[in-house]
């Protein structure tokens, strides 16, 4: 749960696979970071007004695989 506001977040990946992450609100993708390989890291800033989100990572079948948290956001 997070509240309104703009955040930065910075993603680092510690696995063994190019990754990303990418905010989506009611269908829509709204922020993402780059993708990033192996020990790399990506900072990107997005702004959450209240409601639900998914953050997921889109590469390959990544997502499908559960690579996806659901986010609220509310005062």
């Amino acid at each position: 749960t997070f509240a309104p506001g703009t955040y930065e977040i910075t993603l680092t990946n510690e696995g063994g696979a190019t990754h990303d992450l990418v905010v989506e609100r009611d269908g829509e993708d709204v922020a993402e970071s780059e993708q990033i390989g192996p020990g790399e890291s990506s900072t990107f800033e997005v702004t959450l007004e209240e409601g639900d989100y998914v953050f997921y990572c889109s590469v390959g079948n990544h997502r499908s695989m559960g690579m996806e948290v659901p986010v609220q956001v509310t005062s």
